[in-house]
């Protein structure tokens, strides 16, 4: 019988035996948060809580993103989100919310009901499909965590994107699916650019 998150994370109904007892903290050894949120999504995982793995695994990001030696200058906030997507990998369709698909310059309606990922390629700067492809690759063949920052060309405009996601696979570590969010960091790039 599977058990729900609460059934399973809460000792006043878990049974004495199959109780969930937290692990005592390592002494003198503090893990990133990034590590810890990663942990609770391989238990979501193992679990099939789908939700709370993506939702984890999308922390762990942010936890990284935290991080000094980050290639983004600063995280970006809710109000610079611009767009979601969700890859069906093994179809190749890729469904981009209507916001999401006016960035990449594609019909909304038809990126709601799915559209090959090439279909949104084509906006990105020729200088920058190389570095995004390969950062989509490498996050397919394993699974976990996606960041890329890129630049889109919408009408003669240049948009900076920043794109984290997380790829989830299925037996054989095949890709199965990808959703993530789009954050326009325009602004910060260009404030970055002009500072130095």
């Amino acid at each position: 019988m599977k058990k729900t998150f609460s059934e399973v994370t809460s000792p006043v109904s878990a049974s004495r035996s199959d109780r969930v007892r937290p692990h005592p903290p390592d002494a003198g050894q503090v893990k990133p948060l990034g590590d810890l949120c990663l942990e609770i999504a391989e238990f979501a995982k193992d679990r099939d809580y789908r939700t709370l793995d993506y939702l984890m695994r999308m922390a762990a990001a942010e936890a990284y993103d935290q991080n000094p030696a980050s290639l983004y200058p600063s995280p970006p906030d809710k109000s610079q989100l611009v767009g979601m997507w969700d890859w069906d990998v093994s179809n190749n369709r890729a469904y981009i919310d209507p916001p999401g698909a006016r960035l990449f310059d594609v019909d909304p309606k038809a990126s709601v009901t799915g559209l090959p990922l090439e279909d949104y390629i084509k906006s990105i700067h020729p200088d920058d499909v190389a570095s995004f492809s390969n950062a989509v690759y490498l996050t397919a063949r394993e699974g976990g965590c996606f960041k890329s920052t890129y630049r889109i060309v919408n009408q003669g405009r240049i948009i900076w994107v920043y794109a984290k996601g997380s790829c989830f696979v299925g037996p054989g570590k095949i890709p199965v699916r990808f959703p993530g969010a789009l954050f326009d960091i325009t602004a910060a790039m260009e404030d970055g650019a002009a500072a130095s």
